[in-house]
């Protein structure tokens, strides 16, 4: 009996050592700089046979100022990597009037896809489903970007430049612009304007007077795209509990996605 156990014992195949993409995977969140001086949080759910659908946040913040941190962007962080979903909390380049512009500003945003799909097989990524999810100024960050994306989701978003709000004053466009725009020149940073190449939905709260609501209910109306108006919510879902909203979002990212 001792040397049949003995036998079953040698027999037995010691388990494999993790490869380091098993090891990526199965750490809950990692920084990444993806361009010098710029870094993407990349949170992954528990190990799955099948490749991760990727959904990347663009925190908001006035194009001046904000962080990948920020508590409105990572709001549906854990509600999205519970549904299956990898996700990618990007810092990009901020506007200052001077060096960096709305141009800068993209071409750091897009920086961070390619970056995003370049590492993708290290990190079980599909690079075939990538949804991008925008707050405020994050919201144009990501509708300029969504050529290079599969779908898009908007809360509370500047999709408008071609106007005057509380959220988009003249020193705002200055430090966006570098000068005073004009309105050739705003409407071409407009991703309103723009023929919508992905599946859409933009959430907004009805009573925002920072960034009307009417920014994302005309943009919707011009892209064909889903408008769903939050009843009772100012700018970042003040003054409404925002779980009805991720949830929204999550089920809506799990079927167009």
């Amino acid at each position: 009996m001792l040397a049949t156990l003995l036998l079953l014992a040698c027999s037995t195949p010691a388990p494999l050592a993790e490869t380091p993409a098993e090891a990526k995977t199965r750490s809950s969140t990692e920084t990444l700089e993806y361009a010098p001086g710029l870094s993407l949080d990349l949170s992954l759910p528990a190990r799955a046979p099948a490749l991760y659908p990727l959904v990347v946040l663009f925190h908001g913040g006035g194009a001046t100022r904000g962080s990948r941190l920020d508590s409105a962007i990572t709001l549906p962080r854990e509600d999205l990597i519970a549904a299956g979903f990898a996700v990618a909390s990007v810092d990009y380049a901020l506007c200052d009037g001077g060096d960096t512009t709305w141009e800068d500003q993209l071409a750091s945003g897009q920086a961070a896809l390619d970056y995003l799909r370049d590492e993708a097989p290290g990190y079980h990524l599909d690079p075939d489903r990538v949804g991008l999810l925008g707050t405020s100024w994050g919201g144009w960050v990501a509708s300029m970007l969504i050529e290079d994306a599969d779908a898009l989701v908007v809360w509370y978003g500047v999709t408008d430049l071609t106007g005057t709000f509380n959220g988009f004053r003249v020193r705002t466009q200055v430090m966006v612009f570098g000068h005073v725009p004009t309105a050739a020149e705003r409407e071409e940073a407009s991703p309103a304007y723009a023929v919508l190449p992905a599946t859409a939905i933009l959430f907004h709260g009805e009573e925002d007077t920072l960034v009307p609501a009417s920014q994302s209910e005309e943009t919707a109306a011009a892209w064909g795209a889903e408008y769903v108006p939050v009843a009772g919510a100012s700018h970042a879902w003040a003054g409404v509990d925002s779980d009805a909203v991720v949830a929204e979002t999550v089920d809506w990212f799990s079927a167009n996605l």
